[in-house]
């Protein structure tokens, strides 16, 4: 159930904000939760308050009062700031100006209130922006993976894929990141905010912690994570954690309950597991490439992404499976094995000793299936595979004697591809979308991005999401992927160690690194 807003706009002061502490409490986060804190504002027009929250109930009054289980130190200047979403609360603490008594307490706290929100500009601005963050904390506390933790280790694009799938159903990510740059897609342009876009729609709700896994110091703290943890991703050459004390055995022997993922390129494949390869090289290697038209590169990474997806399927599989047995899983997804099941069926045709339809009618080598220009230059992807599209198809375009064409690979169906073709050059593309969409037809545009981001279709199908950017701006995106069980974090994607304090604080030595 929504907590009820207030009914007025909450006032930029502190006693504005403190004072509508009660009417941003989550019960259904604070159920069971007894605590007394004390607020220390300095500079503020009232600078001391107490705050005591109690089986679902707030309660603030001005002054301290009672035993503290919390006791919170800041300028009265950074409490509003932290409230209207001007500073976020782990950088103020980073930089020393919050100063807290006990982490754990406090994190609970912040979880436990709905925030004060934007600015008034900014609520003016764009009104129903509060409302989304609401929405998104009721969704994300009944996601598949609330409570459950991954230790992201990962690089580049297919960690980036699994990341957002296994943030997108509600767990929650700390991505491990080099102090000295951190993941390279962060400075992949454009940029936005500073953060490459990419970035910024793979990691949006995740957390960064700055480690140098190479030093002691950074091994052990991942160690220490993954006492707690249920997930850990890497992808680096296989032998290369065990070097640093994080190989699979050392972590098993911490945690046996924990599931490891590798996204390595080959896994233990000699020779070549120790061999560095991109998506382009395993596109290769495996067929796919040949069957795509072209002799060029393709404009998508196919196999960067279709690995991130099998080993979010694998994971999830695992832990289902330790839900059952309460026994960790070691998962291997190579880059290498992530093309397999595009060319499944094909190479399962020739092991047969023949060729596949996928190479042939579902190549465009029928005139049922394949791309034609219209008079304005745009492009159709018809698709009539079935005798009655492709009959209903014809002879609306006057061309009935065609009807028995469409699945021809050879001279008959490559004649009936250019009468075909010559139909459609008669007119632009609008006048054909609509002609076709009238009856049913499987008739589509062939659009570029730019058209794409326009397509009503897809904003209709809810299969956009605004994605938070550092700043306070928005991307709007594809997302996320799996709606009926996932939802789009509030949280831009994270700064370099925008997480560090706070998930030190929780291991309980703010001081390690």
């Amino acid at each position: 159930m929504k907590p009820t807003p207030p009914e007025t706009p909450i006032q930029e002061t502190v006693s504005g904000l403190v004072s509508s502490l009660p009417d941003r409490l989550r019960p259904d986060r604070a159920s069971g939760w007894r605590a007394c804190l004390h607020l220390k504002l300095s500079e503020a027009e009232v600078p001391e308050w107490t705050v005591r929250v109690e089986d679902g109930r707030c309660e603030v009054a001005p002054g301290l009062a009672g035993d503290p289980t919390c006791v919170v130190r800041m300028k009265g200047e950074t409490y509003v700031a932290i409230e209207t979403g001007r500073i976020n609360p782990q950088v103020a603490f980073m930089m020393g100006k919050v100063k807290v008594s006990n982490i754990a307490e406090m994190m609970m706290f912040v979880k436990a209130f709905r925030p004060a929100g934007p600015t008034t500009a900014s609520r003016a601005a764009d009104p129903g922006a509060e409302e989304r963050r609401d929405d998104m904390g009721e969704q994300g506390a009944g996601l598949p993976l609330t409570g459950t933790t991954v230790v992201d280790l990962t690089r580049m694009l297919p960690g980036a894929v699994l990341a957002r799938m296994l943030a997108d159903f509600g767990a929650r990510v700390i991505k491990v990141e080099d102090p000295a740059g951190g993941d390279p897609l962060r400075n992949a342009p454009p940029l936005v905010g500073g953060v490459g876009a990419g970035f910024c729609a793979f990691y949006r709700g995740c957390s960064s912690l700055a480690l140098d896994l190479r030093e002691p110091a950074g091994a052990a703290t991942v160690r220490r994570l993954v006492r707690r943890a249920d997930v850990l991703v890497e992808s680096f050459r296989p032998g290369t954690l065990d070097g640093w004390g994080l190989g699979t055995e050392q972590l098993r022997a911490i945690n046996p309950s924990l599931v490891i993922c590798s996204l390595s390129g080959f896994g233990d494949a000699q020779p070549w597991r120790r061999q560095a390869a991109h998506d382009l090289n395993f596109t290769g290697l495996s067929g796919l490439l040949s069957l795509l038209p072209g002799e060029g590169v393709p404009g998508i990474q196919v196999v960067d992404v279709s690995t991130g997806m099998l080993a979010c399927s694998a994971i999830l599989a695992a832990l289902l499976h330790r839900q059952r047995t309460g026994k960790g899983a070691v998962v291997e997804q190579p880059l290498a094995a992530a093309p397999l099941p595009f060319v499944l069926w094909p190479w399962s045709d020739r092991a047969a000793g023949g060729v596949s339809i996928a190479e042939t009618v579902l190549a465009g080598r029928c005139p049922a299936y394949r791309r034609y220009r219209c008079a304005d230059g745009l492009e159709l992807a018809v698709a009539a595979l079935e005798p009655k599209f492709w009959a209903d198809l014809v002879t609306t375009m006057s061309l009935p004697h065609l009807a028995g064409a469409g699945l021809d690979t050879g001279d008959t169906g490559e004649h009936a591809a250019a009468e075909l073709s010559a139909a459609f050059s008669g007119h632009e593309r609008a006048h054909w979308l609509t002609m076709l969409g009238e009856l049913g037809l499987p008739v589509s545009a062939v659009n570029d991005l730019a058209a794409a981001r326009d397509e009503r279709l897809f904003s209709a199908g809810n299969f956009l999401e605004r994605t938070p950017t550092p700043g306070g701006g928005f991307l709007v995106t594809p997302g996320p992927f799996c709606r009926s069980v996932g939802a789009t974090p509030g949280r831009p994607a994270p700064g370099l160690g925008e997480h560090t304090a706070e998930i030190l604080a929780e291991l309980g030595d703010e001081d390690s690194a």
